[in-house]
């Protein structure tokens, strides 16, 4: 589970780390704020500080910035600097509440430390910023903003921007290549209702083999021009901070990947990268990478990390952070472990950490899902490859949705799907089942972030624009969902025409949106079809889409009686949508069925006690146990058989043996008929 609360919480880390010595001079640091000195709820306040960066061997790692704000309400939140440019440093942080906040800094070196404080004023939240995104506690498989509003992820995967810009064929023409990256593309995505966005950080000299420019896949590659492992390519670093700043501004949230070295054998060559042993780096190939937290080399892919979540993480727009790309099946834990103890020291917001895979089949069984550290189950679907085709795609990618949503109480993301295949020979056909399985995921419980078909032929940049308009069409039909954080599949609904068409449901008491399929047939139309559905009495508006376009094909309202309701289905080819909602109020939606779950953990941070409350569906055997960040159990709270009903137990930050527990991240383990939750609990003495 995401912990996610701010409100009154200490959000603390203590994290040094010093690379080479410093040079036995120093010179004095001079502090800039921002001029006029405040910033908009959730928005960007940045501290620059200048200063003779002649005085470090490495002005990246050999200063350590740390800043601690305390709120109008009595946060505290902590962030690190990192390196700007020449002589220059920055600090950046979010506030979270509105009114006065104050800070103190320490520059600090290995031979001198300065300390520096001030104010400064939050005001109200601009009206597109809805603030971080966390999940729901009432139905963690979905996501919200920091203002309670819903997120329903509708994503794309484009590589980087330039990638992208060039696929969807956004053409060069009068435009400039760092206007085209930061901002007509930017600007094409939020007309098509584009609201988040997969970024992925290339190690490699990689791009589309039709392409002839992969050097711009560069663009995201912070160790690009430098020929060290903690020295950074400032130059793609500021590019990054424009498209951090396009998107938010159009409330378009990134998804960055962290390590995007993966080896296929075909275009993806792992001693392109920097990290290999032979460009003069310390790994013999991923899997080697992504499993050892022993090697040299593994400081290194640290601070790389620890400077990316400086830099970036006070940017509200941030779903969550990407381990490393579709390499879980050759991740260890142990390197996801470390990595994510670098991010939550680092990003006091608590975005989620994820693990991706390369296809189901490479996820099913993994044991990362159970890991505290892995916050969203990520998996890839490509459909011009194994048992998919346009007619049964729906059916195998509900079955996989539901294969996690019913085992794993968090949020289940397609990270790529889409027919990117490289050498152009998608047929028509493949707007289809792209469709198909994008809304199949969703109506199942899931998010999907499409893939661009790879290449910028003009077949190709065709085929990408049509997609995006269906998935315009996505947007435009989902936006009608109020209460999204209700919505859970649901089962209670059937067909006229089993042989010829597959409905799908997913729903909350007043509302609910169902998904039909002609699974037999794409050519030709299908006609009277019934929809018959399990709802409360009540007067219901019907609406009917056309997934591809987004067009409003019918309305009516409709009385249900004893419990059913029974829908004409209008003549359509492929697919349909329909959204349906009571237009007499039936409470406040559903709850999911969920038999354990954590209600609130407070106060966190803790000093002294903490206050555990937790509630269960039905009589249990149920434990509650904490663990530290490495899995080992340290304390086991309850191991009782229970009633139904709501519970609260306390902590005392001891273990097992009575003994106070060091200061740091732990984990609350609940446990009941099989069914796990997790959430974080952070000790300070």
């Amino acid at each position: 589970m995401l912990i996610k609360g701010l409100k009154n919480t200490f959000i603390s880390f203590t994290f040094l780390l010093f690379v080479g010595l410093s040079k036995p001079t120093f010179s004095q640091i001079t502090i800039t704020t921002p001029n006029p000195n405040y910033s908009a709820k959730w928005d960007i306040y940045e501290l620059t500080f200048v200063g003779n960066d002649g005085n470090f061997t490495n002005p990246f790692w050999d200063v350590e910035i740390s800043g601690t704000f305390t709120g109008p309400n009595a946060e505290i939140i902590k962030r690190e600097g990192f390196y700007f440019d020449k002589n220059t440093w920055k600090l950046r942080f979010s506030p979270i509440s509105e009114g006065l906040w104050q800070y103190q800094i320490q520059f600090k070196s290995t031979t001198n430390t300065q300390t520096f404080s001030g104010s400064m004023n939050c005001l109200a939240a601009k009206p597109n910023n809805h603030g971080f995104i966390t999940t729901n506690a009432s139905n963690q498989h979905t996501f919200k903003y920091s203002d309670g509003s819903n997120l329903i992820v509708n994503g794309i995967n484009g590589h980087t921007p330039p990638v992208t810009a060039a696929l969807i064929g956004i053409p060069n023409g009068n435009v400039t290549l760092d206007s085209i990256m930061t901002s007509v593309m930017w600007d094409s995505l939020a007309a098509h209702n584009i609201n988040t966005y997969r970024l992925q950080m290339f190690h490699q000299s990689w791009a589309p083999p039709v392409m002839s420019w992969n050097t711009y896949e560069g663009h995201a590659n912070l160790l690009q021009n430098t020929n060290s492992l903690d020295k950074y390519d400032l130059k793609n670093a500021k590019l990054i901070d424009k498209w951090f700043e396009k998107a938010a501004s159009l409330g378009i949230n990134l998804y960055p990947c962290l390590y995007t070295i993966h080896d296929d054998a075909n275009v993806f060559k792992f001693n392109q990268s920097r990290w290999s042993v032979d460009s003069g780096g310390f790994y013999t190939s991923c899997t080697n990478m992504y499993s050892s937290t022993t090697l040299p080399g593994h400081e290194y892919v640290k601070k790389y990390v620890r400077y990316l979540v400086n830099r970036y993480g006070a940017f509200q727009n941030i779903l969550g952070w990407e381990y490393n790309n579709e390499w879980g099946k050759y991740t260890s834990k142990n390197w996801i472990n470390s990595i994510d103890t670098v991010i939550t020291r680092s990003d006091p917001y608590n975005r989620a950490h994820v693990v991706s895979y390369w296809g189901y089949d490479f996820c099913y069984d993994s044991e990362l899902h159970n890991l505290s550290s892995n916050d969203i189950i990520d998996f890839h679907v490509y459909p011009w490859i194994g048992p998919y085709n346009e007619y049964n795609i729906d059916s195998l990618i509900t079955k996989q949705v539901n294969y996690f949503y019913t085992r794993f109480n968090k949020p289940i993301n397609i990270g790529e799907l889409g027919s990117g295949d490289f050498q152009n020979n998608i047929p028509e056909s493949g707007l289809y089942y792209d469709r198909v399985g994008y809304w199949a995921s969703f109506i199942s419980g899931g998010s999907t972030m499409y893939w661009l078909r790879g290449d910028n032929t003009t077949s190709g940049n065709i085929y990408n624009r049509k997609s995006l308009d269906w998935i315009k069409s996505f947007g435009t039909i989902t936006s009608n969902i109020k209460d999204f954080k209700s919505f859970v599949p649901q089962k209670n609904i059937t067909t006229s025409d089993n042989p010829n068409v597959r409905a799908y449901l997913m729903g909350a008491k007043n509302e609910f949106i169902s998904y039909l399929h002609h699974y037999s047939d794409h050519s030709t139309n299908i006609s009277n079809v019934m929809l018959q559905v399990t709802v409360p009495v009540s007067t219901w508006e019907i609406n009917w889409f056309d997934p591809n376009s987004g067009f409003l094909i019918l309305k009516d309202t409709i009385q249900s009686s004893n419990g059913i309701m029974n829908i004409s289905v209008p003549t359509f080819r492929i697919d349909l949508a329909l959204y349906v909602k009571s237009l007499i109020p039936l409470g406040n939606g559903i709850e999911s069925k969920k038999l354990v779950k954590f209600n609130n953990i407070s106060p966190n941070p803790f000093t002294e006690k903490t206050k555990i409350e937790f509630e269960i569906a039905n009589n249990s055997n149920v434990n509650v146990t904490v663990h530290d960040i490495t899995g080992k159990k340290i304390k086991t709270l309850l191991k009782n058989n229970l009633n139904p009903g709501q519970y609260f137990i306390q902590w005392d930050g001891t273990n097992d043996n009575n003994d106070y527990i060091t200061n740091g991240l732990y984990f609350l383990k609940l446990e009941c008929d099989g069914n796990t939750e997790v959430m974080k609990v952070v000790f300070i003495k």
